[in-house]
């Protein structure tokens, strides 16, 4: 396995933790504070394509089915459903709270560069399969002479790894917690109803 492919399943192992239902605890709001803006855009495009939100839906997945294992399958499908859904409305949240928290440590150009990796679909695939070993583990074969270049290239730059390995994902927690406490009520909600 490629330095880059340790970085990428440890990028994943970093955000499922986070990723997990959280409902003990109460949602507050981040502290806001300046980040330069063209950063955080940056941080937010390379958070899209990696995928992140998606990423921590498969670690709330394997959350809920661990703390929730009586849970009748088509009872946890619906739960699943509503944590995914609830998520989801949060999206843009989620990737903002995370670009702002991890702008600030890294160059534009730095960034740049993190954002040419984010942008090949071998990443994106090596991120989901580290967070979801379901899911078919990508081929280094289906990348193109110039991402594969690029991989090779970028792959073993530190700040690479630093962003990757480090990414500070906290400023998403009490989001998190938001969503699960909402499809939680509502998962609730709906079985008092039957």
């Amino acid at each position: 396995m490629s330095r880059l492919s340790l970085v990428l399943a440890a990028c994943a192992a970093l955000v499922l933790p986070v990723a997990l239902p959280i409902a003990a605890h109460a949602a507050t709001p981040a502290a806001a504070s300046a980040h330069d803006p063209a950063k955080v855009a940056v941080v937010e495009q390379i958070m899209t394509n990696l995928k992140i939100v998606d990423v921590m839906k498969a670690g709330a997945e394997q959350g809920t089915r661990a703390q929730e294992a009586n849970l009748p399958e088509a009872d946890m499908q619906q739960l699943i459903s509503l944590l995914d859904d609830e998520l989801d409305k949060r999206r843009s949240d989620l990737v903002h709270a995370i670009a702002a928290d991890n702008c600030d440590r890294f160059t534009l150009d730095q960034l740049g560069n993190i954002l040419t990796l984010s942008k090949i679909k071998y990443v994106q695939d090596m991120v989901m399969h580290g967070a979801d070993p379901s899911t078919p583990l990508p081929d280094a074969a289906s990348m193109t002479a110039d991402e594969q270049k690029t991989v090779d290239t970028l792959g073993n730059e530190a700040y690479v790894g630093d962003f990757l390995q480090n990414a500070n994902v906290d400023a998403s927690t009490p989001i998190i917690a938001q969503a699960t406490v909402t499809a939680f009520s509502r998962f609730q909600a709906l079985k008092g109803n039957k």
